[in-house]
């Protein structure tokens, strides 16, 4: 084990577990088994019930592995941190701390890394909230070269300060333990909160031109309410009963859900990691996404991308199109095989080497 102490903001991993959530629980869950490691200082502190057992992250009987865990506001993080107790103090003291969130917790003069896997648009509340993070002097991690330029430039850092890292998708092809199969009729599926920038009304009106085309399809949306989940409910109403909206997303059934899906539609104009696709591919699933750098980056050849702000026409152009090569079985074994590379080990050992170049070990 590595001489030094690394604390982990995992608060959401068992409480918050989609999205952000996942990808500290199985941060953790990839980093618990390996002999070249640190110490790890779990800092699970903040508000909720835990929504998954504790055996969803494996740490039972892991040496080296120590968790501070209490159901409070985490504002109370932040009121200790002004009287100097900041994270890293409610740990014990470690030599370094990873964050999951920009703004909090807070935590004092140790060296503090820093993920960006989103990026906000110029002068909003997120992005100044990652810059002050940045400023105090954060190691930024990211998911994509492309991620990594950008964030150089926008937030001035030196190269030195930018550290990039593979992600991992392995893990729903693991949960579900079989290769899935598609249902029908076709299912499309969206993941995430149904937000203006991830064009919900797009892909609705998409979706039912194809319907009108003739088409057999359900169409659901897996994510928590946003700024569009109101209209999306009007817009809705042209699909009936093809349309399903799941507002509270349960972990264990996700899955279940995208394996059986024909395709992923992933539009989205902030996001820096291609994770979300990726999880996609692992289950052989077609993918139709924004044509994001990072996105193409990752996926290559394995999706179908669409423009920005994509027009509805359009958008059904392709859909329709991914859906004939969706359920091709060579298609099918190339997506697998594509996101075979991209595993939670390989972040994990990757990450582990990030903290070692921020300390100087």
């Amino acid at each position: 084990m590595l001489p030094f102490r690394v604390g982990l903001d995992v608060w959401p991993a068992l409480r918050h577990p989609p999205g952000i959530g996942r990808w500290v629980r199985e941060l953790v869950r990839a980093l618990a088994p390996l002999d070249e490691r640190p110490e790890l200082c779990l800092f699970d502190v903040g508000p909720g019930r835990a929504e998954l057992s504790e055996s969803a992250w494996a740490l039972a009987g892991r040496p080296g592995v120590h968790r501070v865990r209490a159901n409070v506001p985490r504002g109370l993080v932040a009121w200790t941190g002004r009287l100097g107790f900041g994270a890293e103090r409610w740990l014990g003291g470690v030599d370094l701390f990873q964050r999951t969130f920009a703004a909090s917790p807070r935590v004092g003069r140790v060296p503090q890394v820093v993920p960006v896997f989103e990026l906000h648009a110029r002068g909003s509340a997120s992005e100044r909230e990652l810059a002050t993070a940045l400023a105090a002097g954060g190691a930024a991690l990211v998911a994509s070269t492309w991620s990594a330029l950008e964030v150089r430039d926008r937030f001035g850092l030196a190269a030195e300060r930018v550290h990039l890292v593979p992600v991992g998708c392995d893990h729903w092809r693991r949960d579900l333990g079989h290769a899935p199969t598609p249902v029908e009729p076709a299912r499309i599926v969206v993941l995430g909160a149904v937000t203006a920038h991830r064009s919900p009304l797009a892909i609705v009106a998409a979706v039912a031109e194809l319907v009108r085309d003739g088409r057999e399809l359900e169409l659901v949306f897996c994510g928590r309410r946003g700024d569009r989940s109101d209209e999306l409910a009007r817009a809705g109403t042209s699909l009936g009963a093809r349309l399903r909206a799941i507002e509270t997303p349960i972990e264990r059934e996700l899955p279940e859900l995208v394996g059986g899906a024909s395709l992923l539609v992933h539009l989205n104009d902030e996001e820096c990691t291609a994770v979300t696709p990726l999880e996609a591919l692992s289950l052989g699933v077609g993918v139709v996404a924004t044509s994001l750098a990072p996105f193409v980056e990752a996926l290559g050849e394995h999706a179908r991308y669409v423009p920005r702000d994509v027009e509805a026409r359009e958008l059904a152009r392709a859909l329709a199109d991914e859906l004939e090569r969706a359920r091709d079985p060579v298609a099918r074994a190339a997506r697998v095989a594509h996101a075979a590379a991209f595993t939670w080990d390989r972040n994990a050992r990757a990450t582990v080497e990030v903290w070692r170049r921020v300390l100087g070990r």
